[in-house]
C-alpha cells in the first residue's frame, strides 16, 4: 500500500493553483494551517493583498505608497481582487500591512518621486498590468483625457476576470485624439465577467469645446462588454456627441441603466427623432428593470413603446417636468414600484396609475402650486416610503394644515420611512413633539422619519416609548440612494458592509 502523500512534497506551482482557486479569507486561513508549504504561501500574500482601498487625499500619500511599490512586485499584484481609489469619508485606508517588507523583490522607488497626477496615471497604468486577477476597481482621477482612456484599456487588456468598473474622471483636453495614438491599436478583449460599469466624466467646459472623446470609450463599451447587467453613462460638460450608444448600443443582460449628460444624439435632430432613436433603443433592452435619466432632453414623448419594456419596475425622470405624464405608457406605469422625479401638475396623473408604488421620491419646485397633501393623495395605498423635498420651507404649511394632511397620511398604512416632509419640525419644542407622536399614532407601522433642523433619522418605536434614544443603532444608516433600484454607482466594499435598518 503506497504511504500517504504530504502536501508539502506538491510541485509549488500546483499548490499556486489551489490557492487561487479559494477566494474566502475564512478558507485561506483554513488552509494556510494544513502544512507549512500552504502557510509560507498564503500569509500574508494572499489574503493582505487581496483588497487596497485608498482614499483620495491633498496630499497624495496613501496612494503613492501603493502605485509606487505594487508595480515592482508582480506577484504581489497579481493577488489583488478589489482595488479602490475613491473620495471617502473614513480616512482609514485598507492597505497591505507588509507592502514594502519583501527582500526577495527590488527596492521600491522613492515615494516623493510621485509629485503629479499624471505621474500618479502612469504608475496607476503600470500596476494594472499586473492585475490579472482583479476583480472591482474603482477609481475617482485627474488626468488628460488620454491617459485615462490608455488605464481603461490596459485594464480591459490585463484583468479578463474583471466584474465590477467604476471610473469617475475629471478630464481635460489632449492635444491629439485617442485615434492617432498607439493606445488605440492595444487589444481590446471581450469582457465577458464584466457585469457592472458606471462611466461619469467630467469635461471641459459647457460652452467651449473641450477636446474630449467620450464615444472612445462607448465604442469600448459596445465592443468589448457584452454581458453588462448594470449601466450608468454620464459626460459632464461639452464633449463631442457619441450617438452610437443609442444606435448601435445592444446588451442582451442589461436590467439597470442610468443615463446622464449630453452627447447622446447627433447635433440638429429634432425632438420626434431623438424620440425614435430612443425608442428603438429601450425596445432591444425588454430586459430593463430600472431606467433612470437626471439630465434633461434625454428622453420625450413617445420614447417609451406600450409594452416594450414589461419588466420595468423603477423609474428616475429628474429634471423633466413638462412631459412626464406622456413619456411613461399607461401599462408601463401601472408596473412601477420605485419613482423618484419631480412633484407637480404634469406627473399626478402618471403617479395615479402606479398601482403597485412601493417608493417614491419626488422633489417640488418653487410655484408648482401644488399642496403637500394634493402629492399625498395621488399615492397608491401601496407605498411604503416616501420623500417629498422642497426648495420652499415646508414648516408652516405642515403647522397650519396639520389636521388635513393627518386625514392623507391616514390611508398610507403601509408607510415605514418618511424623508424630508419633516425636518424643519423642531424636535426640541412640545409642539414638534406633539406632532411626532400625533403620526406615530395615525401611522402605527412607520419606523423611521427624517426630522429636526439636523435632518436625522429619528425612531418612532422610540418617539411612541418616549425613551429618549430616537437616533439610529451605531454603525447603521439610512440613504435615500438606496431606495429602490436605481443604478448610481458602484459602492465601495466598505460602504457594503454598513447595516441599513430596513429591507429593499
Amino acid at each position: 500500500m503506497p504511504s500517504p502523500t504530504s502536501l508539502s512534497n506538491f510541485p509549488a506551482e500546483l499548490l499556486v493553483h489551489i490557492v487561487e482557486d479559494v477566494d474566502d479569507v475564512a478558507d485561506l486561513l483554513s488552509l494556510a494551517l494544513t502544512c507549512r508549504a500552504f502557510n509560507t504561501l498564503i500569509i500574508p500574500w494572499h489574503i493582505d493583498y487581496r483588497w487596497i482601498s485608498c482614499r483620495l487625499s491633498v496630499d497624495w500619500t496613501d496612494i503613492r505608497k501603493v502605485l509606487s511599490i505594487l508595480p515592482t512586485k508582480p506577484f504581489l499584484a497579481a493577488r489583488l481582487r478589489i482595488l479602490e481609489l475613491i473620495y471617502d469619508k473614513d480616512p482609514i485606508p485598507v492597505l497591505p500591512r507588509s507592502l514594502s517588507k519583501f527582500p526577495e523583490y527590488d527596492k521600491a522607488p522613492d515615494v516623493d518621486q510621485l509629485e503629479t497626477k499624471g505621474v500618479l496615471v502612469s504608475h496607476l497604468t503600470d500596476l494594472i498590468s499586473h492585475t490579472n486577477n482583479l476583480t472591482h476597481f474603482i477609481c475617482y482621477i485627474t488626468a488628460d483625457f488620454c491617459s485615462v482612456f490608455n488605464l481603461l484599456v490596459t485594464l480591459f487588456e490585463h484583468s479578463p476576470a474583471l466584474q465590477d468598473l467604476d471610473i469617475n474622471a475629471r478630464v481635460f483636453a489632449d492635444p491629439l485624439p485617442p485615434h492617432t495614438k498607439d493606445s488605440h491599436e492595444l487589444k481590446r478583449p471581450t469582457m465577458i465577467s464584466l457585469r457592472a460599469v458606471c462611466l461619469v466624466i467630467f469635461s471641459g467646459s459647457d460652452t467651449q469645446p473641450s477636446g474630449v472623446y467620450v464615444s472612445e470609450f462607448v465604442d469600448l463599451l459596445i465592443r468589448s462588454c457584452p454581458s453588462i447587467v448594470d449601466l450608468r453613462l454620464s459626460c459632464v460638460g461639452n464633449a463631442d456627441p457619441y450617438p452610437q450608444f443609442l444606435l448601435q448600443g445592444n446588451w442582451p443582460k442589461l436590467a439597470r441603466l442610468t443615463l446622464g449628460g449630453g452627447g447622446f444624439y447627433s447635433v440638429g435632430l429634432s425632438k420626434p427623432q431623438k424620440a425614435l432613436i430612443m425608442r428603438n433603443f429601450l425596445s432591444r433592452h425588454s430586459t430593463l428593470r430600472s431606467l433612470s435619466f437626471v439630465r434633461m432632453n434625454l428622453i420625450f414623448k413617445d420614447s417609451i413603446a406600450e409594452g416594450s419594456l414589461p419588466n420595468m419596475q423603477s423609474f428616475c425622470l429628474e429634471f423633466h417636468a413638462t412631459t412626464f405624464d406622456a413619456i411613461l405608457p399607461v401599462t408601463a406605469a401601472a408596473n412601477i414600484r420605485h419613482l423618484r422625479g419631480e412633484a407637480n401638475s404634469s406627473s399626478l396623473p402618471a403617479i395615479r396609475l402606479m398601482t403597485r408604488l412601493q417608493t417614491c421620491i419626488l422633489s417640488q419646485l418653487p410655484g408648482s402650486a401644488l399642496s403637500l397633501t394634493t402629492l399625498l393623495d395621488a399615492l397608491s395605498v401601496s407605498v411604503e416610503r416616501i420623500s417629498v423635498d422642497s426648495l420652499e420651507i415646508w414648516n408652516d404649511a405642515i403647522t397650519e394644515t396639520w389636521l388635513d394632511m393627518m386625514g392623507s397620511l391616514r390611508r398610507l398604512q403601509r408607510l415605514t420611512h418618511i424623508a424630508h416632509i419633516f425636518v424643519d419640525v423642531d424636535l426640541e419644542k412640545p409642539v414638534g413633539m406633539d406632532l411626532m407622536r400625533q403620526l406615530g399614532t395615525v401611522l402605527s407601522g412607520l419606523l423611521y422619519v427624517e426630522a429636526g433642523y439636523t435632518s436625522r433619522w429619528i425612531r418612532m418605536q422610540a418617539i411612541r416609548e418616549q425613551d429618549g434614544e430616537y437616533a439610529l443603532p451605531s454603525g447603521t444608516r439610512i440613504d435615500l440612494r438606496d431606495w429602490g433600484d436605481i443604478f448610481w454607482e458602484i459602492k465601495p466594499i466598505r460602504v457594503r458592509k454598513i447595516t441599513k435598518p430596513y429591507s429593499m
